[in-house]
């Protein structure tokens, strides 16, 4: 007998593509007993130069029990000061 599993597949979206300064993105995900979740992002994030205020992204995971969340997301990048080289 096959057993087939049934996953849900999320695509968070930033619309700005990036993180600036000041701005506190959270990510909360709450897994129900035998859930199966990719969580993933849309595209690689910007990381802008902050100089004021500090900018934070939390990841919150909570997990039924047999629960399995594969985390995968796009890689994260520092944008260069200004007249650094590109990297």
């Amino acid at each position: 007998m096959l057993l087939l599993q049934v996953w849900a597949f999320v695509y968070v979206q930033n619309p700005t593509g990036g993180v600036f300064e000041g701005d506190h993105l959270i990510t909360s995900v709450i897994a129900q007993a035998g859930a199966r979740v990719h969580l993933t992002t849309q595209s690689a994030t910007k990381l802008y130069r902050t100089e004021n205020a500090p900018a934070r992204q939390e990841l919150r995971f909570v997990l039924g029990a047999g629960a399995y969340v594969e985390h995968l997301p796009d890689r994260s990048f520092h944008t260069p000061d200004r007249g650094s080289p590109r990297l």
